[in-house]
């Protein structure tokens, strides 16, 4: 997941759609992946509507774990796939 939100913010400007939740939603699915699959919800966190899918991102998840609890292996390929098609339609 890491490595994977790196490349679409290297290939594509994230940040001109960063107010949809996909990619708010991406960017806590990252943080958890580098916080050894554990939520980091501290301060203001989640800043934005962070929703994907039919599931959503909201500080109670704080500490918990992100795969095999809230999101399943093959969700995060899905995941992945929706915002690059969010951040570059024609692709």
């Amino acid at each position: 997941m890491i490595s994977a939100y790196q490349a679409i913010k290297d290939k594509h400007s994230i940040k001109a759609c960063d107010d949809r939740p996909a990619v708010e939603f991406l960017r806590h699915v990252r943080n958890a992946s580098a916080h050894g699959n554990v939520f980091y919800l501290k301060g203001k966190e989640p800043r934005k509507q962070a929703g994907w899918r039919g599931k959503e991102i909201i500080k109670p998840l704080d500490g918990t774990t992100l795969l095999y609890s809230f999101l399943k292996p093959g969700d995060v390929l899905q995941l992945v796939d929706d915002v690059f098609q969010l951040v570059d339609p024609v692709a």
